[in-house]
């Protein structure tokens, strides 16, 4: 997410009267994608900006591949998969619905 689409949705913020904190804060943080171009539950919460205990609880409503290891499985995500799901779940505040 670059400074201008930032820049955007701050002021989308501004214009629908709602305070949403900080929107840098949140911004997705630059991850960079091991060889085999899968990110782990650490990784992809980073990229997210949300807590790995909370995506770890939640994976399940992200796109995500699970690697069978045990009884516990890994958990993997595609970053471009998250790109993906981030723009089909986008919420445009003048309009008050989704994308």
């Amino acid at each position: 997410m670059n400074d201008q689409e930032i820049a955007e949705i701050e002021e989308r913020a501004r214009w629908a009267d709602v305070d949403f904190g900080s929107v840098r804060h949140r911004a997705p943080k630059r991850v960079k994608a091991p060889a085999n171009g899968l990110l782990d539950i650490k990784q992809a919460a980073a990229y997210l900006g949300i807590s790995a205990k909370w995506l770890y609880r939640s994976y399940h409503n992200f796109p995500h591949i699970l690697i069978p290891a045990g009884k516990k499985p890994r958990i993997r995500f595609r970053q471009s998969a998250l790109d993906q799901w981030i723009a089909n779940h986008e919420f445009d505040f003048r309009k008050r619905r989704v994308n």
